[in-house]
């Protein structure tokens, strides 16, 4: 913060004066997710920091497929497309299906659909 003849200057982003309306607080207090919900939807963004998470998200919700499939679509080793489905069901984003020998894999539901959807929104 620059100094002017001893004053400090607040930038123009900031506010000037320090007060809070105390019911408008409370009200933002109620609404906010509880600890526990900010730590899972953090655990879920940690998970699709990775490009190939994404892309093996976005191919499920296209339409369920067994690893061998995942590999082939994206062109990755099998061993990758592995780890990229353990960690996307780790936070429940995915859920697998037996079928025989095959395990086939797809979204979770509605909402992980939908927040699919929102991704490739926000993307352009």
């Amino acid at each position: 913060m620059e100094t002017n003849g001893g004053l400090r200057t607040v930038p123009d982003d900031l506010c000037r004066v320090v007060c809070f309306n105390r019911r408008k607080i409370a009200a933002l207090r109620k609404r906010l997710p509880d600890a526990g919900d900010v730590e899972q939807t953090s655990s879920i963004h940690k998970v699709l920091g990775h490009p190939g998470r994404l892309a093996v998200l976005s191919l499920l919700a296209i339409e369920e497929c067994c690893v061998c499939d995942v590999a082939n679509v994206l062109g990755l080793p099998l061993s990758t497309a592995s780890q990229h489905l353990r960690a996307l069901r780790t936070v429940n984003l995915i859920k697998p299906r037996q079928d025989g020998k095959l395990v086939f894999y797809s979204v979770t539901g509605p909402a992980a659909l939908r927040f699919v959807a929102a991704m490739d929104e926000v993307a352009g």
